[in-house]
């Protein structure tokens, strides 16, 4: 899914590389809105921080973002 690949290079440029950011992309229906989900495992949680506002510039208006800590 294009969504998808252009929020991870956005992950990965932010953070200079792949990390622990896992990045999910539920499509949108006409019932329901599309979701980017953001996780990193405890421990890693400034990581989302780091990466939220550029991953938010991403995000299509019928999109949420959500940020999950595991």
């Amino acid at each position: 899914m294009l969504l998808r690949a252009d929020i991870t290079a956005t992950v990965n440029r932010r953070l200079a590389g792949e990390s622990m950011v896992s990045v999910r992309v539920i499509p949108a229906t006409p019932w329901r809105a599309g979701r980017v989900m953001l996780s990193a495992p405890h421990g890693y949680e400034s990581l989302i921080d780091d990466v939220s506002a550029p991953v938010l510039r991403k995000v299509p208006d019928d999109y949420e973002l959500v940020l999950k800590a595991a």
